[in-house]
This record gives C-alpha cells, sequence and structure tokens, in this order.
C-alpha cells in the first residue's frame, strides 16, 4: 500500500499547493486570534511573494492580550498542522526589523487575493 503525500507538502502552486493551504490557514489563524483580542498579520516569505516549498509562515502579533502568550500559540498550532511557522510579537522585534516586518506585513484580504490566485492557477 502506498501513501500519497498531501498537495502541500509536494506541489508550491495551484489549489492544493503549499502557497495556497498556507495562505488559507493564515486566515484562519488571523481570524480566530481577532475573535481573542489577538491583532496579527502574515510577514516573512509568504508575504514578500518569496514563499518556496520548504518555507514556514511568520506571523506578528501586533497587539495581544495581557497572559495570552501560550494560548496564541498552541492555538495557532492546531490550525497550521502540517505546515510550520514563527509568531514574533511586535514589542520583541527590534524597530529596524520590525519596521521592514511592518512594510510588507499582509492581513486577511491580500491574503484572501492570493487564495483565489492559486484556486484560478
Amino acid at each position: 500500500m502506498t501513501h500519497e503525500r498531501p498537495a502541500h507538502e509536494t506541489r508550491l502552486d495551484g489549489k492544493g499547493g503549499r502557497r495556497r493551504v498556507a495562505a488559507a490557514r493564515a486566515i484562519r489563524v488571523i481570524r480566530m486570534l481577532s475573535k481573542h483580542g489577538v491583532e496579527c498579520r502574515v510577514v516573512g516569505s509568504l508575504a514578500t511573494g518569496h514563499f518556496v516549498l520548504g518555507s514556514d509562515v511568520d506571523f506578528l502579533a501586533t497587539h495581544h492580550p495581557e497572559g495570552m502568550f501560550w494560548k496564541i500559540e498552541s492555538r495557532a498550532m492546531v490550525i497550521m498542522l502540517g505546515i510550520e511557522f514563527d509568531l514574533s510579537y511586535r514589542n520583541e522585534v527590534r524597530p529596524r526589523v520590525l519596521e521592514s516586518m511592518d512594510e510588507c506585513a499582509l492581513g486577511v484580504p491580500a491574503l484572501l487575493r492570493l487564495v483565489r490566485e492559486a484556486d484560478r492557477g
């Protein structure tokens, strides 16, 4: 019996490709966290267009209620299952790096565009 790997593990683009799956799951993470008072955006390679098969998804939490640190990561982990991610907190990022992150940060509308483009292509 041969076990076939999911498309998001073997293909970057297209309907089941890693970029689409990563963007769709990132949307779910951002929406879920917003219900708990956490403001979050996607930064890094998914945001800049340099996402490849081995890439992870980088999140930047710009605001979060006190005491949510571990809950944020554990809730994101459930949704991102199978796709590695990093979560940075605005107050822990050096100003020069933060400026670069802010320039490329994507919210839900831009991520939805990525998903739609993958579905078409």
